[in-house]
């Protein structure tokens, strides 16, 4: 380097020093700072986290062996709601990659963490079943990957350990972590059987809350699993229906989406089953007699947006002995957007419900 490069380099040096002497550590990162009388909530989206993660159906009534549902490097939503700032984004990111390293590496043990969990609610905590300080020091600067040596992290239990951490380094009234991806089943042409794929979207997650959510420093804590599920299935216009007495129509997407609050983790496999069969889902490649049955469908199905949003919450009804067997159903919200092919406008139609059996739609 040139000397009197190498000289101003220095200089530059030791003004990012004096300011890190100045400021501290992440300005004062390790204080939260400035209180205030109101809680604000703080997303950090799209979070995209390295590794593969696995899924088992769970399903116990289901004729067919279970399966994993495998993905990879999924995008992640987390968020704090915090009665003083700022938030620390670090501590956020670190909740997260803290928890895949310590079960990759085995170090939170499956009974250990359920007891870990139970303490959390009002139990005794078992030896040792403690979350350990992680440093940057464990992480090598380069972890290479193969094929061939490919080891998947269970979904519900990072983002319930991810929750976890976060609580233990933030402070606030509530933490939640969702974890998103996109999962594909394969369908057949109606007619000719050619293979079709269908995708869905979805997120798992958990939230954990201080008081109810409202209380940053109470000690009474509360959790709840979240589960997202999106899809596009075929409708028919009921305009068009209406104006031809029934002879004519034309179909439309409408995206269906279902939002989940449960006291244990949905076996997600069964309400996919069931939305396959009873709603008519899109199909990425058909041929004409393949098309000609998928219009017949859809003039059989749901034949506009509110009779999409009921159907859908009658299916999950009928199978939540199936997607929480060991668990119950705090709340349910069932949102259908139609995309209209020939008006300029979406309708969107919203059901929220407990899915209670002594309610009536």
């Amino acid at each position: 380097m040139d000397p009197r490069q190498e000289e101003l380099y220095g200089a530059l040096i030791g003004k990012w020093k004096k300011a890190a002497a100045t400021y501290g550590r992440g300005w004062d990162e390790d204080a939260p700072t400035i209180p205030i009388n109101f809680l604000i909530d703080v997303d950090m989206v799209n979070y995209v986290q390295r590794g593969v993660f696995a899924v088992n159906d769970m399903s116990q009534m289901d004729t067919k062996p279970a399966e994993d549902f495998l993905f990879a490097n999924p995008a992640c939503d987390i968020r704090v709601r915090v009665g003083k700032v700022k938030a620390h984004m670090s501590r956020m990111i670190s909740s997260m990659e803290f928890a895949h390293a310590m079960l990759l590496r085995g170090e939170v043990d499956q009974d250990l963490f359920r007891t870990h969990m139970e303490e959390e609610e009002g139990g005794s905590a078992a030896e040792g079943c403690t979350h350990r300080r992680m440093t940057g020091d464990e992480f090598p600067s380069h972890d290479p990957q193969s094929r061939t040596a490919i080891t998947p992290v269970d979904g519900w239990s990072f983002v319930r350990l991810a929750t976890e951490l976060l609580k233990d380094r933030h402070h606030g009234a509530s933490f939640r972590t969702i974890l998103r991806s996109t999962l594909c089943t394969q369908l057949k042409g109606h007619a000719t059987g050619i293979p079709s794929t269908l995708p869905w979207k979805v997120g798992l997650g958990y939230e954990l809350n201080r008081g109810g959510g409202t209380d940053p420093d109470s000690d009474q804590l509360s959790g709840v699993w979240l589960f997202e599920l999106d899809m596009t299935a075929f409708t028919v216009c009921p305009f068009v229906l209406h104006e031809t007495d029934g002879r004519q129509s034309h179909t439309q997407r409408s995206h269906v989406q279902v939002r989940l609050r449960t006291t244990a983790p949905v076996a997600f496999a069964a309400i996919m089953r069931e939305m396959s069969v009873r709603l008519v889902p899109v199909m990425s490649n058909m041929t004409i007699p393949d098309e000609t049955i998928q219009v017949l469908k859809s003039y059989s199905g749901p034949t506009f947006t509110e009779d999409s949003a009921v159907r859908m919450e009658k299916i999950l009804r009928g199978v939540t002995a199936e997607f929480v067997p060991q668990g119950d159903v705090v709340e349910c919200k069932v949102m259908v957007v139609s995309e209209d092919s020939h008006l300029a406008h979406d309708i969107k139609t919203t059901i929220v419900s407990d899915l209670g059996a002594g309610d009536e739609i």
